[in-house]
């Protein structure tokens, strides 16, 4: 599903998303966390790095229910003061069939499809 938002093609709501996987660095674990503007393309527009899973969720939490959405004209998700920010947001996610970066989901480009992903095999090569 795809729509245009102010002359943009966007593939849900939000206007960014968010993947986490593991990457190393100087030979040292890392979990990497990328934003995208949430266009067919998912062109990246910011790249964190932390050391400890933890410390990458914590972040996550804290950044994902302050996504701007296009139904709020580039606002973010108006959360009552007395819910739980992070459980509304996961609601609101859910509501809608959608995932955040915790969930492990990892957000593709349009051009790959999402079973070509999830069915292959890797090799682990020595």
């Amino acid at each position: 599903m795809t729509f245009q938002y102010q002359d943009e093609t966007y593939r849900d709501d939000r206007m960014f998303v968010l993947n986490l996987s593991i990457g190393k660095y100087n030979d040292k674990k890392k979990y990497i966390l990328i934003t995208y503007r949430n266009t067919p393309q998912l062109p990246a527009v910011r790249v964190d790095d932390f050391d400890t899973k933890k410390d990458a969720i914590e972040y996550i939490k804290r950044i994902e229910p302050r996504v701007p959405l296009t139904s709020l004209d580039r606002q973010p998700l108006d959360i009552p003061k007395n819910a739980n920010t992070w459980e509304y947001w996961m609601k609101w996610l859910k509501d809608r069939n959608l995932q955040s970066a915790i969930s492990g989901y990892q957000n593709l480009p349009h051009w790959v499809m999402q079973e070509e992903v999830e069915n292959r095999s890797y090799v682990e090569i020595l």
